[in-house]
């Protein structure tokens, strides 16, 4: 604990709180108005609250230097919490890319990663989303027809006629899969059936936008 220190009128009241190290005074922002004695103790107390916290280790509480957030300890456990989290995450991303790499042998690879980047980019421009969720549902809709606005943005004539070219030259598809923790790469033949698939209530728990759900995502306001 920073032991905090009691900034108080003549008259005895305590107003707030200094940490006891960095002696910093927490800001009452717009609640910080003081009316009367509720006030008062309201923001005494708040103040507190941050003066023991500041300059304490967010884990275990240990005194730490100034703009420090864990003490030595805490920052090693930390870092080593986290290289586990990033070997899982990087083994995920091989394994996942290892799979689409094997589908895509013997396909046009280069049309894929087109496709791949340029549904990301429309799904960017037209949501500020570099993968909206279901989007692929939407986007296969949208490939077959004029120009359409969809979100802030517009899926332009050109973007519908790379789509379907890129496609059709790399004999697939992309999607979002949460559990390879990224795109996965389909056959046409896998996509298709999956795109077809009459919508269930099992389908809508599992997160998944057959036809009917893409219908209502295409059709007009």
């Amino acid at each position: 604990m920073a032991n905090p220190v009691p900034l108080t009128s003549p008259d005895g009241t305590v107003y707030a709180y200094a940490c006891g190290v960095c002696h910093h005074v927490a800001s009452p922002g717009s609640r910080g108005v003081i009316y009367d004695a509720e006030d008062v103790a309201r923001f005494a107390a708040e103040g507190l609250r941050y003066a023991e916290w500041c300059c304490a280790c967010r884990d275990c509480g240990a005194r730490v230097g100034v703009s420090e957030l864990w003490c030595s300890i805490c920052q090693a456990a930390r870092d080593e919490r986290t290289k586990v989290v990033v070997a899982a995450h990087d083994e995920q991303d091989r394994k996942r890319e290892a799979a689409n790499a094997a589908k895509l042998a013997g396909s046009n690879a280069d049309a894929a990663k087109l496709l791949v980047n340029l549904m990301s980019d429309i799904s960017e421009e037209c949501y500020c989303a570099g993968w909206l969720s279901d989007c692929e549902y939407t986007l296969w809709g949208l490939k077959d027809k004029p120009e359409s606005t969809w979100g802030m943005g517009v899926v332009t004539t050109f973007d519908c006629t790379e789509l379907r070219r890129l496609s059709a030259e790399c004999g697939g598809w992309w999607i979002f899969d949460s559990e390879a923790g990224g795109n996965v790469f389909l056959t046409l033949a896998e996509w298709e059936p999956r795109y077809a698939e009459p919508e269930t209530p099992e389908a809508a728990a599992g997160g998944r936008a057959p036809t009917a759900r893409a219908a209502r995502l295409l059709s007009p306001p």
